[in-house]
C-alpha cells in the first residue's frame, strides 16, 4: 500500500503530538532542509536531520513546553503540502493560552519529507516568552 503526501505529513503531526521524537526518521529525509521563521524560537534553516532534530525540534519543545498544534486544513498540489493551523503554548507570565496561526509547506519524496517551511505569526510566541527568543545562527 502507497503512502500519500498528505499521509506522510499527518505521520510526522502523529509523531509530534506523541513527543517520541525518536520516530521523527520514519518521515523525514536524511537530507531534509527546514527554514523556520526569522524571530521564531530558533528560527533559521537546517540542513539535514540531525540538525532538525537536535538543534531544533528538541531545543524548541523544551523551551515552549507544554506545547501543542492543531491542524485545520490540508491542501496538496503534487509533492507540496499545504498545512494551516494553530500553535498553542502558554503565556510565560500568564499562563493564558497563546494561539498563532501558521502555515507550513512541506515537500514530500518517496514518502519522506525533504523540505519544510514554515510561516507563523512571531510576534504573538515572542511575547508568551516575554521576547526572550534564541535564534539559530546557521545560515548554510
Amino acid at each position: 500500500m502507497t503512502t500519500s503526501n498528505v499521509d506522510t505529513v499527518k505521520r510526522f503531526y502523529e509523531i509530534f503530538a506523541s513527543g517520541d521524537t525518536s520516530k521523527l526518521p520514519e518521515v523525514l529525509h536524511v537530507d531534509i532542509e527546514m527554514e523556520m521563521m526569522n524571530g521564531w524560537p530558533y528560527g533559521g534553516y537546517y540542513s539535514g536531520i540531525k540538525s532538525a532534530m537536535e538543534d531544533f525540534f528538541a531545543n524548541v519543545w523544551a523551551l515552549l513546553k507544554p506545547f501543542t498544534l492543531e491542524t485545520n486544513e490540508y491542501l496538496e498540489s503534487g509533492n507540496v503540502v499545504i498545512v494551516l493551523g494553530t500553535y498553542h503554548t502558554p503565556d510565560k507570565k500568564t499562563g493564558e493560552d497563546v494561539a498563532p496561526n501558521f502555515a507550513h509547506l512541506w515537500t514530500v519524496e518517496d514518502g519522506k519529507i525533504t523540505r519544510l517551511r514554515q510561516y507563523a505569526d512571531t510576534v504573538q510566541v515572542s511575547r508568551a516568552l516575554n521576547h526572550e527568543v534564541p535564534d539559530h545562527k546557521n545560515n548554510s
